[in-house]
């Protein structure tokens, strides 16, 4: 069953995963790199490969798209591949030039795209039936949370290793994170190997005599 590649700007995260779902609910098969929630050379090279074998492309609109590094570049390969693009207008902000005669969906206020909208994505992709139960959600906003963390707890390790053994204490102070964050930080498993180590090389207080 043929992709539908999806484009937007990792601000506009939490609108992306309800789109994901709502397509997947719908009978549509929407590709999304959630190992790629991160930016290097890899990714970019799955990315590439995604676009290129994509039966269409949707590129959620917005403010935060036009700015980022990545979507404009994203766009530019869809249009050279000559790949049927469907724009998604999540705010009003300045169309892209490369796609200022294709028709666009308003979904301003966070709506989800109309049946119309499916329609015409079904003339270019493998749609199914719609779910007749609940399918597994894709959850882009947890995975970007637990990458968060896991950068949150990388840095409390030179805090770690240099000023106490103390993890919760240290995390708390280096990290500078909300209450909620702080508790995933302190029982992540970054800090436990980091722990560890640092529990593996203190000295035994030894005992007067």
């Amino acid at each position: 069953m043929g992709h539908i590649f999806i484009s937007y700007s990792k601000k506009d995260i939490v609108y992306a995963e309800k789109l994901i779902n709502a397509l997947r609910r719908e009978g549509f098969n929407p590709w999304v790199d959630i190992e790629g929630l991160g930016a290097g050379t890899s990714w970019q090279t799955r990315l590439q490969k995604q676009i290129y074998t994509c039966d269409a492309y949707i590129l959620i609109m917005s403010k935060n798209a036009r700015s980022s590094k990545w979507v404009p570049d994203e766009l530019v390969t869809a249009k050279t591949r000559g790949k049927p693009i469907f724009p998604l207008l999540l705010e009003d902000t300045q169309l892209f030039l490369a796609i200022q005669t294709i028709q666009f969906e308003d979904v301003r206020g966070g709506k989800m795209p109309s049946e119309a909208f499916y329609r015409r994505l079904a003339t270019v992709t493998s749609r199914r039936k719609k779910a007749s139960q609940k399918v597994d959600s894709v959850r882009l906003t947890e995975e970007a949370r637990k990458q968060k963390v896991e950068a949150a707890a990388q840095k409390a390790s030179y805090y770690l290793s240099k000023l106490s053994s103390n993890v919760k204490d240290v995390i708390a102070v280096a990290s500078k994170i909300s209450s909620d964050t702080y508790q995933s930080v302190a029982n992540s498993e970054a800090v436990k190997r980091i722990s560890s180590k640092v529990k593996g090389k203190t000295k035994p207080v030894k005992k007067k005599k």
